[in-house]
């Protein structure tokens, strides 16, 4: 039992002892940069930014850390432990060193509260969608943008605030139908059937002049259908007595002559026979007995 308690005794002179050097080497951070932000949800961190020295510097905690979110990032390599308020850095040279933590922010009356329990400049930044209830009496500087609000202040200080909860707007449009166009119906167009009536000459070529008396034709055509026949063409040839005539007709299938009427569409007609060929045997014998006549009366 005598041992148990000498042991208990010379743990806490050891605690004791350590405390006293630490507080005697330990060097206090001067003048440190605060900044504490409040984000849309309500989450505080604060930002310290100091000076540390070789050996063991000791920054005061504006506010309450929660420990596991402590981060000291330097130059240099550094150490540090948590005892209290006061964070213990240790350094191997001189470096500046910054310091993030999320502040323990409690709960009052259904409030969310920040305390700063530290003499020390702070320069507080809010965003848009949290309502401040409280303003440190110590105000040294206030700006309030679309953005953000920043506030310097002194502590100690006691700041209370909550989040603005975002409202839901609905909007109802009325449509109106709108009945469909009727669409017009298309009145047909009535049929017209017309018929032409054309009037051409019949064209004779001949080498030489002959009377020649022809019996008229008549060209006679129905319509049948709305298809035009193309005209077909049909030629005749006679002979003279010394030299050959050629006479040559042209008969179209679609027209009206001197003769007869016709009208468009599918005509038909029964031209003049030809000369027979004892015809034209005979006239050439003739030809020749004439001719030889001739001759012989020229002679004598």
């Amino acid at each position: 039992m005598i041992e148990k308690n000498k042991l208990y005794l010379t743990l806490i002179s050891i605690s004791i002892f350590t405390i006293l050097i630490l507080n005697t080497i330990a060097g206090q951070a001067e003048n440190p940069n605060i900044t504490i932000k409040i984000n849309g949800d309500g989450v505080a961190t604060v930002y310290i930014t100091t000076q540390i020295s070789i050996g063991v510097t000791g920054v005061d905690l504006p506010v309450k850390p929660i420990e596991s979110s402590i981060e000291v990032t330097a130059s240099t390599a550094t150490e540090w432990v948590l005892m209290g308020d006061t964070l213990y850095i240790a350094s191997s040279a001189n470096a500046t060193a910054t310091i993030s933590y999320i502040a323990n922010v409690t709960i009052v009356n259904g409030l969310l509260q920040l305390n700063i329990t530290k003499p020390v400049v702070v320069r507080l930044v809010i965003s848009p969608n949290i309502i401040l209830l409280s303003i440190p009496n110590e105000t040294l500087f206030y700006e309030s943008t679309a953005n953000e609000t920043v506030i310097v202040f002194k502590g100690p200080a006691t700041i209370q605030y909550t989040i603005a909860v975002p409202t839901t707007q609905t909007t109802t449009t009325a449509i109106t139908a709108i009945p469909p166009t009727p669409t017009p119906t298309p009145t047909p167009l009535p049929t017209t059937t017309s018929v032409l009536t054309t009037s051409l000459p019949t064209t004779s070529t001949s080498a030489t002049t002959l009377a020649k008396t022809s019996t008229p034709q008549t060209y006679q055509s129905t319509t049948t259908s709305s298809t035009i026949i193309s005209p077909s063409y049909t030629s005749y040839t006679s002979a003279t007595s010394i030299a050959t005539t050629v006479t040559t007709y042209t008969t179209y299938s679609s027209y009206t002559s001197a003769i007869g009427t016709s009208s468009l569409g599918t005509s038909s007609a029964t031209p003049a026979q030809p000369v027979s060929m004892s015809t034209i045997l005979i006239i050439i014998i003739v030809l020749v007995v004439v001719a030889i006549l001739v001759i012989l009366l020229v002679r004598r």
